[in-house]
């Protein structure tokens, strides 16, 4: 007895061919997927300035520490305005607000705290 073969172009199709097709699905998605994963959130280039100012202000006049400074702190504010999206975005904001851990967080009502309960409440 000979059975029809499902066809990918036809309304039904087996398991067996949609089980067969996946591997060439997940080949065709994996360089789209790589470069979206590679692609800096808008929190992290924030974060990548911060630290270029940081480094910056290290080793330099007085006036010129203080430029860093206010730089390093727009940053912060402007990093606190965007909601994580990804754990990363969220360690870059913690790194960032505690200087590294050479200050404390922020205390509540700050938005760090609603991105961390936003992520802890996914996990």
């Amino acid at each position: 007895m000979i059975k029809d073969r499902a066809c990918a172009n036809t309304p039904t199709m087996s398991r067996r061919t949609l089980l067969a097709a996946l591997p060439a699905t997940g080949i065709a998605l994996a360089p789209y997927t790589l470069a979206f994963a590679s692609q800096p959130t808008p929190i992290l280039i924030l974060f990548r300035e911060w630290e270029a100012a940081r480094a910056n202000a290290n080793g330099v006049s007085d006036d010129d520490c203080e430029k860093f400074v206010a730089r390093m702190t727009s940053l912060e504010d402007q990093m606190s305005e965007i909601p994580s999206r990804t754990v990363a975005d969220l360690a870059a904001k913690i790194a960032a607000y505690s200087s590294w851990g050479d200050f404390a967080l922020p205390n509540e009502p700050h938005p760090i705290w609603n991105d961390m309960r936003q992520h802890l409440s996914a996990a």
